[in-house]
């Protein structure tokens, strides 16, 4: 497993974080963590970035991973509001059908959260952030068509094909229909591609970024050339520090 980012920012000590609050329940509950800058970073309302974590086994609560308790630091050390929460998205291995349309309602419900406590946690929901990571990459689908009104959107490492091709359901959730069908405007996106990651990956990054491209729409990429899949957290090295430097940056830019 991943462990912390490899990238530290002066100030993720002094983060505040409210854990497991409560944002959905579908039968069990989903639950989210809020981390807040220090008040000498910056004052409220805070921009906030959503972190969506990619498929897992049941019963692993992805917002406790190593990897997203240090992107929920580091965000916050940066200025911004981060939130990492749990969704029903499940790697069997490969795409489970029904857990794809239920994170991608998860999604919808962990954003509606932070406008309904907006007031009580000093929040901006109209700047927002959707940052996906590996197969949560069909997750930025409704976000690149609109919804949630993000002012950015991010991908690490991210799938951006169809999860759900060769089934009736195919095309609901592929971030690269949604990118022909709202065509250029679509919000600024920035991908970080993995070089070493497997072409089920990089091949759907490449065709997305082709179209991109083709349509005019504001997609940016880097990639690491020797990085593995999770080379945030996996290659300590200083690429991996520079696409997260300039990830953060993007963010920043895009929720000022």
């Amino acid at each position: 497993m991943p462990g912390a980012v490899v990238y530290r920012q002066p100030g993720m000590d002094q983060v505040v974080v409210h854990t497991n609050l409560v944002f959905a329940n579908t039968g069990t509950a989903l639950s989210a963590d809020l981390y807040l800058p220090p008040t000498s970073v910056a004052a409220p309302p805070h921009p906030v970035v959503f972190f969506v974590h990619g498929g897992l086994p049941p019963g692993m609560p992805g917002k406790d991973m190593e990897i997203f308790l240090s992107w929920g630091r580091l965000i916050a050390a940066c200025g911004i509001a981060g939130i990492t929460f749990n969704h029903r998205m499940r790697w069997n291995p490969g795409y489970d059908a029904l857990s794809v349309f239920n994170s991608a309602q998860d999604v919808h419900r962990v954003v509606e959260f932070a406008h309904q406590n907006a007031a009580r946690f000093g929040l901006d929901p109209k700047r927002i952030c959707i940052f996906a990571f590996s197969a949560g990459g069909p997750l930025l689908t409704e976000p690149i068509g609109g919804a949630m009104s993000p002012r950015c959107l991010v991908g690490f490492y991210p799938f951006l094909g169809d999860p759900l091709l060769g089934l009736p359901e195919a095309g609901r959730h592929s971030p690269l229909l949604a990118l022909q069908e709202a065509r250029a405007g679509v919000a600024p996106i920035f991908l970080a591609k993995a070089g070493q990651d497997n072409a089920f990956i990089n091949g759907s990054i490449d065709a997305f970024v082709e179209e991109a491209k083709r349509l005019g729409a504001n997609v940016s990429l880097v990639e690491h050339p020797t990085g593995l899949h999770g080379f945030d957290a996996l290659n300590d090295d200083d690429r991996s520090r520079a696409i997260i430097r300039e990830a953060i940056d993007f963010v920043r830019r895009h929720l000022a």
